[in-house]
């Protein structure tokens, strides 16, 4: 539902979004693979730097189990960001913090900003 309080989409697309994501799942079992579908077992490296940007008020995406997936996954390089101001959406509920990630730790390949830095 965040989707619904974002201004960077008119409401026409707003409701074309959830007219696709219904059509969509009725056309595939996504939605059983999902739920059926232990990731943090299945996906346990990368080989590339992992970022995760987590609402403080995210009812959707449970930050504790977030982060203790990041802790257990290897990779690279990997950051935690707690964005204590949104929900489910805070690329567009923080933008600022949002592109100051981006800039000073994804683009220059470190993760001093994250939360354990």
């Amino acid at each position: 539902m965040p989707i619904m309080l974002c201004r960077a989409y008119t409401f026409r697309e707003k409701i074309s979004i959830w007219i696709s994501k219904l059509s969509f799942m009725r056309k595939t079992d996504l939605i059983y693979q999902l739920l059926h579908t232990a990731l943090t077992s299945k996906i346990q490296r990368l080989d590339i730097p992992v970022y995760f940007f987590s609402g403080a008020y995210d009812l959707t995406s449970n930050r504790t189990l977030s982060k203790a997936y990041l802790d257990t996954l290897e990779a690279p390089l990997k950051g935690f960001y707690t964005f204590e101001k949104s929900a489910h959406s805070p690329l567009f509920e923080e933008p600022q913090r949002t592109r100051q990630i981006l800039r000073d730790d994804v683009l220059t390949g470190t993760n001093r900003l994250s939360d354990s830095a």
